[in-house]
C-alpha cells in the first residue's frame, strides 16, 4: 500500500491543530504563540525541507520566514534588525551549500574532456 505523503502531512496537520484547540477549550495551557501563522510557516518549511530531502530552498526560506516572525512572540525582547547580517550569511551560506547539491558537473567534465581530447590530438601531430 502506497501512502501519498502531502495527505498523510496534511491529516497529521489537521489533527494536532484539532487535538490543540481541544485542549485549549478544556482550559490546558499551552503558549499562546503555538497557533499562529508563523508556526504554521514553520511546520511547512518542515515539511517542504524532508519531502524535497534539502533539496530546495523553499523549505529553507519558508522555515527561516516564519522563525523570524515567530521570535518576537516567543521572545519578547528579540529583534531582527540586531541579527539582520547574521541572518543574511546564514541565508547566503544556506543557498551556496543548496546551489553546489544542485550543480550539475557534466558540462564541466565534458568541458575539461574536451580539451584534454583536443590538446592530446595537437601533441600527436607536433610528434
Amino acid at each position: 500500500m502506497k501512502i501519498n505523503l502531502n495527505i498523510a502531512f496534511a491529516g497529521i496537520l489537521v489533527t494536532s491543530v484539532g487535538v490543540l484547540l481541544f485542549l485549549d477549550k478544556l482550559g490546558v495551557i499551552f503558549p499562546s504563540w503555538l497557533l499562529t501563522w508563523p508556526v504554521l510557516l514553520v511546520l511547512v518549511g518542515v515539511y517542504k525541507m524532508i519531502k524535497h530531502q534539502l533539496r530546495h530552498g523553499a523549505g529553507v526560506i519558508l522555515t527561516i520566514i516564519g522563525l523570524v516572525f515567530l521570535a518576537p512572540q516567543v521572545y519578547p525582547n528579540f529583534s531582527v534588525v540586531t541579527f539582520i547580517w547574521p541572518i543574511v550569511l546564514m541565508l547566503l551560506g544556506l543557498s551556496m551549500l543548496f546551489r553546489s547539491q544542485q550543480t550539475n558537473h557534466t558540462w564541466f567534465n565534458k568541458k575539461c574532456a574536451k580539451y584534454t581530447y583536443k590538446k592530446a590530438k595537437m601533441n600527436m601531430y607536433e610528434n
